[in-house]
């Protein structure tokens, strides 16, 4: 039997289509890439999920969407997207807004990807 601490691992898989990205280089110097994925539920209900790679895997994710899509723009919507399989963890993000009311939003700190046929 696995430990208690075991059971509340936070790891989430998800299958989608990439429907756009943003690369960019931080002040720091590390790389970044955000992926809007498009999901659908067994009812047929998309949702679109945020997911974020860091340093050599933004590299390697940008590399190989270009590669696929060349020419593609940052910010601008992938037509028919590429099919995605993600591995990672969920994270909430929280801020205040401009008015002071708190916000949140969930998104995926990506570990492993797979660019899929499809």
């Amino acid at each position: 039997m696995s430990k208690k601490s075991d059971r509340y691992k936070n790891k989430v898989a998800l299958i989608g289509d990439i429907m756009l990205k943003r690369f960019k280089r931080t002040t720091t110097g590390k790389h970044v890439i955000n992926i809007v994925v498009n999901t659908k539920n067994s009812r047929n209900n998309f949702s679109r999920i945020t997911v974020e790679f860091w340093n050599a895997m933004a590299e390697k994710l940008n590399d190989e969407i270009e590669t696929i899509v060349p020419n593609v723009e940052d910010g601008v919507i992938i037509d028919n997207g590429l099919l995605v399989k993600i591995v990672g963890e969920i994270k909430e993000n929280t801020w205040k807004d401009k008015k002071g009311n708190n916000r949140s939003k969930i998104s995926i700190s990506g570990e492993q990807f797979k660019l899929m046929e499809g």
